[in-house]
This record gives C-alpha cells, structure tokens and sequence, in this order.
C-alpha cells in the first residue's frame, strides 16, 4: 500500500459523454484517449452487458433477450422504453375500500401497468384478491413480488400472478414468478426479489439480470427494507447487499413492507452512513453507482406513524407521507394524514422527447399530489457528478462492468483524498489505499481509458500492463 503521493487517474467508470447507442464504437475511449483503440475489447466481442438470457422457468412466459451489443467492434445499443411509458407501483394492499378506489385511481390515471410490492389482502384470501384486482384494474397488465404476509398461501398466489401473466402479450420474463422474477415489458426492465422472505441467491439473480440488460431504465423491487430505509419501525430484514447491487447497476430501488411513502436523494453508497445522499431534492441522476430509493407500503391497507426519534437525523429523505408527518424537500411537517391514507407512485418514462428523462409523482386515493420529481439516466456510465458537470471520457466496451462498479464503489472509501471525484470516478492514490483493491479493475487485462486532457495536473494515464507493472 505504501506508494506515498503517487498519482494515479481511473475513470473506468465514466462515459457521459457517450451519445446513446454509440458505445464508444467499441474504442474503449473518446479521442485523444490515450488508450488503444479497441484495446479494452477483443475483437467482436461486444459488451459483457450484451448477453442473452435464453429460457424460463417458474411458469414465465418465454424467453428473455436483454442484449444489445452489436459484436462486431463492441458497439452497444441501448434499449429505451416506449415513450411515454407509465408505470404504477405500490405494496400493503388489502381488501378495503381504500384499496379499491386506488385501482380506481390507477385505472384513471393512463396506467400502462403495474408493480405490485407485497402483502396483498392480509387475509390469505387468492380468489378475494384476484377478483379485486381484475375488477379494479381492467385490461391494466400488472406484475407482482412476494411480500411477508403472502407467503402461507404463496403456491396459490402464485398461481393468480401466473394467470394474469398468461394474458400479457409482449413480455418476456425469466426466473420463479414473485421470487427471483425478472421481466421485460415494452422496453423497462424489472427484477423482483423476494429476499429476506423466500428463496436464495438473490444477489447473483440480480448480478446476472441487471449485468445482461442494456434497456435504458431497469427497476428492482422487494418487499422488506433495511432500517434506514423506511420511516417507521421496520429493522434490517433486506440486507445492504441487493442494495448495493442494484446501485451498482444504476437501477432504481422500489420497497413496501412500512406502511408509508417515502423517497430518497440519490444514493452513491447505500449501507454506509448518510448512505452517499446528494443532488437536489427533486431531481435524480441514475448511472453506474447511482441509486434512490421509494418505499410505498400505502396500497390500501392504511397508514403508519413516521417514527422521530428514529429518522429525525436521517439526511437522505427527500420526501415522505405517513399518518403523522409529511415530508418536503427534507423538512419535516406534522400533518394529520389518516384521512387520505392510500396512494400510488406513478412513473413516465421517455418525457419531453427523451428516452434518458423520466417523471415520478406519488399520488393520494383522493387526488392529492404529493411529491413530483424527474429522473435523469445514464445507462452508458457514471454521468453527471454531483457538481453537474460530465464524465472524463468513455469506457471501453470491453471493460467488465461487474468489476468497474466493484472499483468504483471500493474507491468510494477514498473520498477525502485530494483528487477523488465522486460522479467521475477519478481517484489519487495514497499511502492509506489498498492497491489489491484496484487490482480488480485490471484482473482481465482490460482498459479502463478516458481523456488525459481532462484529467487534473499529476493524474497519469496506464493501460492494465502499466498498471500491473507499477504495483
């Protein structure tokens, strides 16, 4: 470790400057890089994100193609949603006539489908719910995840999720149906996780899914939270794992199981403390080592207290609504909110002409609009730092992206170091870092190459050889 005031630049992760579909036409760097060209690839090979995921089990419906990688040169395409596509989300349903206005709500509300988190009747009732939600949503396609109080009678459950799959047409999903379940409908891509309730390996489901898709918008949802996850009482049920996973990926996080709205800042160090926060409060930017989380558990069957002294020194709360508290912009303000105690979170993807721009609302059973926000996505890398401005260059499309956020997020560790740039992953190496650390980002002679004109005075650029050599 003891390399004293060596500098070394890496931004292995950074390739904002990348226009979509482009991939760096396989160069693994913009102009004036200083790499090789297509050094970061062989030949052909594309993108490790450009694999196919072939078969189904689980009762899902046919295959999944998640790819995108031209070959070829290592160009990658990425997959959009259709424009203006509108999602619906929410958990902690029931059988009460909250719960069914909401459907109402939704099926008012230009839907094109819906996530459902858990915790469906609370009365291991299949045929009640089942009926409820085909009478509610109408020809509204909707998916669903294992939640806590689903789980004695989830072979019958199952079986009604697998019902209303059989009718859906134009989706491909992998894996076991509300349990290590991922899905492609009209370009979003969502991987549903019973973790902490059912089933095993869920970290690897989602290592593999997220890791082969190149669609522009990817979601994961389960049930149970983490403490610092919800307002109220809930404990440490997820694990930061699936967090951290999905974080890596720079897909965005949905949970129910606390029976309340809540929404994050971005997040670019889930688990750790203040959980990376930062960014405006309506305003996320998702990439590589980009996260926010919602958490709605407010489906129908009522609302919880936000718990003070629990969350009143949590900094990551953009926004919140519980029975006693809404959240704005991080303030806090008690308000008396049984009265209108459901809602749904709602999101369009593909606004204003862009497919990298999204739109979120979370709406009350009784109309109120409660929080709005836009969403920004860079699927090609880590993007906007959180000064605002771009990457330092592109990333060759041989680098392994299992490996680069793996870098990325252990040189997270190194933020007080002079030179360190959180949205850049640009770091200066001290005497206190780990080099095996950084080994990782070389262990299969791959590339990480980026624009030395952009990098600060004593940055110095390598290829994996230099690097190895040096150390």
């Amino acid at each position: 470790a003891g390399i004293g005031l060596v500098a070394l630049g890496f931004s292995a992760c950074s390739s904002s400057g990348e226009s979509e579909g482009s991939g760096g036409a396989g160069s693994g760097a913009t102009a004036g890089s200083g790499a090789t060209a297509g050094s970061g690839a062989s030949a052909g090979s594309g993108a490790s994100a450009g694999s196919s995921q072939g078969g189904s089990s689980g009762g899902s419906q046919g295959g999944s193609t998640s790819g995108g990688a031209s070959g070829a040169g290592g160009a990658t395409t990425y997959i959009p949603t259709d424009m203006g596509l509108r999602v619906a989300f929410f958990g902690d349903q029931g059988l009460s006539q909250d719960a069914k206005d909401l459907l109402t709500v939704i099926r008012n509300s230009d839907v094109d489908m819906l996530i459902h988190m858990g915790d469906f009747d609370y009365q291991d009732n299949p045929a009640a719910w089942e009926k409820q939600m085909k009478d509610g949503l109408g020809d509204i396609p909707w998916f669903a995840v294992v939640g806590n109080h689903d789980t004695s009678k989830w072979t019958e459950y199952q079986q009604v999720i697998q019902r209303e799959l059989d009718t859906i047409s134009d989706v491909n999903c992998v894996g076991e149906v509300g349990v290590k379940h991922a899905c492609t409908y009209k370009g979003f891509k969502f991987v549903l996780s019973g973790v902490g309730l059912m089933g095993s390996g869920h970290e690897d489901f989602l290592r593999q899914e997220l890791g082969a898709s190149t669609n522009i918008w990817r979601m994961c949802g389960w049930h149970v939270n983490q403490y610092d996850m919800q307002l109220g009482g809930k404990g440490n049920e997820a694990g930061y794992g699936v967090y951290q996973r999905c974080q890596a990926e720079g897909a965005f996080i949905v949970n129910g199981h606390e029976h309340s709205y809540a929404r994050t800042l971005t997040l670019t160090d889930v688990g750790n403390a203040g959980h990376g926060a930062t960014g405006d409060w309506d305003l996320i930017n998702l990439a590589q080592g980009r996260t926010y989380v919602t958490v709605n558990g407010a489906g129908g069957i009522g609302l919880r207290d936000y718990e003070a002294a629990r969350h009143d020194d949590d900094t990551w709360w953009s926004s919140g609504y519980a029975s006693n508290v809404t959240i704005n912009d991080g303030v806090r303000t008690a308000s008396a909110n049984i009265g209108d105690a459901a809602g749904v979170v709602i999101m369009e993807f593909g606004v204003d002409g862009d497919p990298r721009k999204a739109r979120g609302e979370y709406r009350t059973v009784k109309g109120q609009i409660i929080d709005e926000w836009v969403v920004t996505q860079d699927p090609t890398g880590y993007g906007t730092n959180a000064s605002g401005s771009g990457g330092t260059g592109g990333t060759s499309q041989g680098w392994d992206p299992q490996l680069c956020t793996a870098f990325c997020i252990k040189c997270a560790s190194c933020q007080a170091t002079p030179g360190f740039d959180e949205g850049d992953c640009r770091y200066q190496l001290s005497s206190g870092f780990e080099l095996s650390d950084c080994q990782l980002g070389c262990a299969e002679g791959k590339t990480p190459s980026f624009d030395p004109a952009t990098l600060p005075s004593g940055y110095q650029t390598m290829d994996c050889t230099e690097f190895d050599n040096s150390i």
